[in-house]
Formats: C-alpha cells, sequence, structure tokens
C-alpha cells in the first residue's frame, strides 16, 4: 500500500474573494470602547456600526429596578 503524502490546503483551495485594503476612515471620537475600525469598516452594517460608535447603542434592559428588588435578587 503507497503512503499518502501532506496534503498542501494553500495550494489545493483558492479563495474566489479578496480582502480589502482598509481605506475608510474610523472615528476620531467615538463612545465607550465603541470604535469600528479596519475591515469593520466593509463590514454590511458597517453605517450602523458607525453610529453605535458615535451616537451610542441602543439597548432595552427593562424597567428600573426597585431597591427591594435589588435587595430581593440579592
Amino acid at each position: 500500500m503507497a503512503e499518502q503524502g501532506p496534503i498542501n490546503y494553500w495550494k489545493s483551495h483558492k479563495e474566489k474573494n479578496s480582502i480589502p485594503t482598509p481605506s475608510k476612515q474610523s472615528p476620531t471620537r467615538y463612545m465607550n470602547s465603541m470604535c469600528p475600525s479596519g475591515l469593520a469598516m466593509h463590514h454590511p452594517v458597517a453605517d450602523i456600526l458607525l453610529q453605535y460608535a458615535t451616537e451610542g447603542c441602543p439597548t432595552n434592559t427593562g424597567k428600573p429596578w426597585t431597591l427591594e428588588e435589588m435587595e430581593a435578587a440579592i
């Protein structure tokens, strides 16, 4: 029985897409740690990510807890 040699997947599988060169500017002012940059600027929802970075990210965490609810949770 013949022995199979190593397979070089880099030669046998070629990507049909290319990675874009980051060309869009990241925001200079942003909130907290949200600051899309590099390839994230080419993401299909990059405009929404930029909006979250500059205006904040909308959340719905429910109603504020009362002191009694916090104490009961503890």
